[in-house]
């Protein structure tokens, strides 16, 4: 087939769209900063410009080319992230994952904040900042995100400060020249004694021998020498004062998990994220934590936290019109509800709900957190949660559920003739991408 020269134009241009396509794609930029000086910390955003179909979550590593010019010592996560979590600090790299359960980012969403590290500086010079994107999902069961990366600069200013300089350089100076003074001081006094008494014996006499007395210019020479040498003396005593240096001390970190999620966390009456909030850096010391959720008891502890440590409070629970149990004895959530027996040991099935369907099958009401989970029973589909699954045979059944994301959860579930079971909320665990 021979094509004209408008079809071939035409061509061309189509291909030159195709090839534009890819331009449309995430960038994922590493903020630069300047530290002032060794021991001093400053915030480095990590963002991205937009997401054209929402994003679910990611796992990636943050790390500086050189530890020995700066380290990371802290993360703060946004507010969108429900679920986070990093390795431990301070280190000069650091894996963070976040997932957006309540999907705040949406498609469309731009300029989205990733994650905040803080970076400490520890000798002068300069590194650069990156960032390793493991793993990135959009919204819905869509491709992975393929971020283009923009990476960032890290100057720490300032110069090291030698601290064993000014201790050599005033010792040499102060032994040698004090002796030299002390000894020769004395010397000069008796000598102008001695000239006078040689002066008026020679005039009687008239004899020219008594010029030998030009004796007394020697006794004069070491005088000056002597004079100049205690200038000196003074000048090393300034030069110690120079040597002390502060030392910088680690912060600490807390971390802080609730029920519901979403909690406000204070500490010391000032406001420092909301649950869940994980590694959060602090000053070291004794504090008062309060953690706030709107129609639920306010919980309060005060916590101790030493340099470098990382604190974790186990899981506050929010009851309404009841007081929150202290952090000791604190349960957990399967421990909120009186298991029935099970048949399997995978199985959790939670206290009935008597609710008179009549004949020989049951109900069935699931939820889970997130929601939007698959539901299958004896592997059939049966919606997803929350749901209520009605006329089901009473006996034991498989119940599985299935969230793109998430650990699969697999239980056995006993129905009752004319009883509608429910169980409690099902935490859904997201999968480990480090």
């Amino acid at each position: 087939m021979i094509l004209t020269e408008w079809q071939k134009l035409a061509l061309v241009a189509a291909c030159i769209c195709m090839l534009a396509i890819p331009g449309l794609a995430t960038t994922v930029t590493v903020g630069s900063a300047t530290v002032p000086g060794a021991g001093t910390t400053v915030p480095i955003n990590v963002t991205a410009d937009n997401f054209p179909n929402g994003l679910s979550g990611y796992s990636m590593n943050v790390s500086v080319a050189s530890p020995a010019v700066a380290e990371i010592t802290g993360v703060t996560f946004p507010s969108w992230a429900s679920l986070s979590i990093h390795s431990p600090l301070p280190s000069g790299e650091v894996s963070v994952r976040a997932s957006d359960l309540a999907q705040a980012v949406g498609p469309g969403a731009s300029n989205v904040l990733l994650v905040t590290v803080t970076v400490r500086g520890k000798a002068a010079g300069s590194t650069p900042i990156t960032v390793v994107v493991k793993k990135m999902d959009p919204d819905g069961a869509g491709d992975p995100i393929l971020p283009t990366i923009v990476a960032g600069t890290v100057t720490v200013g300032g110069t090291p400060t030698p601290t064993a300089t000014p201790t050599s350089t005033p010792t040499p100076t102060q032994t040698a020249t004090p002796t030299a003074t002390l000894t020769s001081t004395p010397t000069p006094t008796p000598t102008p004694t001695s000239t006078p008494t040689a002066t008026p014996t020679a005039t009687p006499t008239s004899t020219p021998t008594p010029t030998p007395t030009p004796t007394s210019t020697p006794t004069a020479t070491p005088t000056a020498t002597l004079t100049s040498t205690p200038t000196p003396t003074p000048t090393p005593t300034s030069t110690p004062t120079v040597t002390p240096t502060p030392t910088p001390v680690d912060p600490g970190y807390i971390t802080v998990f609730s029920y519901p999620l979403g909690g406000t966390v204070y500490l010391d009456d000032v406001v420092i994220g909301t649950t869940p909030l994980q590694d959060r850096s602090i000053d070291p010391g004794t504090h008062t934590l309060v953690a706030k959720y709107t129609g639920y008891q306010d919980y309060s502890a005060t916590i101790t936290v030493s340099p470098g440590q990382h604190f974790k409070l186990p899981l506050i629970i929010f009851l309404k019109g009841q007081p929150t149990r202290p952090p000791t004895t604190i349960p957990t959530i399967p421990v909120t509800s009186t298991p029935t027996p099970t048949a399997s040991g995978t199985a959790t099935t939670a206290v009935p709900t008597p609710t008179v369907t009549g004949g020989g099958t049951g109900s069935l009401t699931v939820k889970t957190l997130p929601s939007g989970a698959l539901i299958y029973l004896d592997n059939q589909p049966k919606g997803t949660t929350p749901a209520t699954i009605s006329n089901i045979p009473a006996g034991d059944h498989e119940l599985k559920l299935i969230k793109q994301g998430y650990k699969t959860s697999v239980r056995t579930v006993r129905i009752q003739s004319g009883i509608t079971t429910t169980l409690p909320l099902i935490v859904l665990s997201p999968q480990r991408l480090f």
